[in-house]
């Protein structure tokens, strides 16, 4: 297939036909960046050329290069922003649900093939309808984005931290051993509960309960199955009392649908 090199493209025409569709320009030129980028600064000074005057008057230098042949600086920024703004949650800024369980079945396939633990945390924060019920969604928002702050601060830079859903937060620690796991645990139940959060209305006591689901002795399982056996694990945490943690056991246990509860000091209930 012959494909027309930047020199007899007809910009104009492209331009017009997309309706200066800014979104969808920026679409065509990343397309055009990673096909073509040698060719890349000859387009950036043929769409400088063609452009309609309003538009350049509206976004001076939006298609120039800038120095040293880094190109459409503006349109790298916006395009990283849309990105951004696919795979986060817009709340709390945390990996968004279909992020966060596409990375952990990424990271469940690289244990397999690198035989190397993972724990998979599912924390809810406890008795967040009665915070919202109460105060009012913006406080339960303030109560949210400080836990989500929080639990990221709590983990490693190589560990993933994402929403679930509503109040739930899922975390994945790589490379985490089953005798660190209940340690790791217990200091990111802590993060949360050893210190008030500071909202609009004043400091709130908020505690989380938590399912901590370890991948060693598990054999195969999809994401889906591990998610259903932290979820478990995590209903036993509510279930027990809140504010603490419990544990699933490998299935070559005796008892493999059981769960371990670990209860919260009284220090921090």
């Amino acid at each position: 297939m012959n494909v027309a090199t930047p020199a007899v493209l007809n910009i104009k025409d492209l331009l017009s036909r997309v309706d200066n569709d800014r979104e969808l320009v920026s679409e065509l030129f990343f397309i055009f960046k990673s096909v073509f980028p040698s060719h890349l600064q000859r387009l950036s000074a043929a769409v400088s050329k063609e452009l309609p005057k309003q538009v350049e008057a509206e976004s001076p230098g939006l298609f120039s290069c800038g120095p040293r042949d880094k190109p459409l600086g503006r349109l790298v920024e916006a395009r990283e922003n849309m990105r951004f703004k696919a795979t986060h949650d817009s709340l709390t800024s945390l990996f968004n649900r279909g992020v966060i369980v596409e990375l952990l079945g990424r990271e469940i396939s690289r244990s397999r093939r690198e035989r190397v633990p993972t724990a998979i945390l599912l924390c809810d924060v406890d008795n967040f309808k009665p915070i919202n019920d109460s105060h009012g969604h913006l406080v339960g928002d303030e109560v949210l984005q400080e836990a989500a702050r929080r639990l990221l601060l709590s983990v490693r830079s190589y560990d993933y931290v994402g929403r679930y859903g509503g109040e739930e937060f899922l975390i994945i620690l790589n490379n985490c051993d089953p005798a660190s796991a209940p340690r790791r645990a217990e200091e990111i139940r802590r993060s949360l509960s050893d210190t008030p959060v500071q909202t609009s209305i004043g400091p709130l006591l908020v505690t989380m309960s938590m399912g901590v689901h370890q991948t060693e002795n598990w054999g195969v399982r999809t994401v889906e199955e591990l998610l259903h056996q932290v979820d478990l694990a995590m209903y036993a945490a509510k279930a027990a009392g809140r504010n603490r943690i419990s544990f699933t056991k490998p299935e070559n246990s005796p008892n493999a649908d059981d769960v371990t509860t670990t209860e919260a000091e009284p220090s921090v209930r």
